[in-house]
């Protein structure tokens, strides 16, 4: 099954000093939304703190 995983990460600049947050979506193919989650956070893992927002499946075109 694929999953859509939304995200917060965290971002930070050095001149000026500063913090803030991108939104992203990652698209991942896993046998459940635990899973899916947990491979996000494997992938973006040397990356700063990361936020999920949510995790939604995604429907087969085919009807599979």
């Amino acid at each position: 099954m694929k999953w859509s995983v939304a995200f917060r990460q965290e971002q930070r600049n050095c001149c000026p000093p500063r913090e803030f947050w991108i939104v992203r979506k990652e698209v991942v193919e896993a046998p459940s939304a635990e899973s899916a989650e947990a491979e996000v956070k494997r992938r973006w893992r040397y990356n700063h703190s990361i936020e999920i927002q949510s995790v939604t499946r995604i429907e087969d075109e085919q009807g599979k």
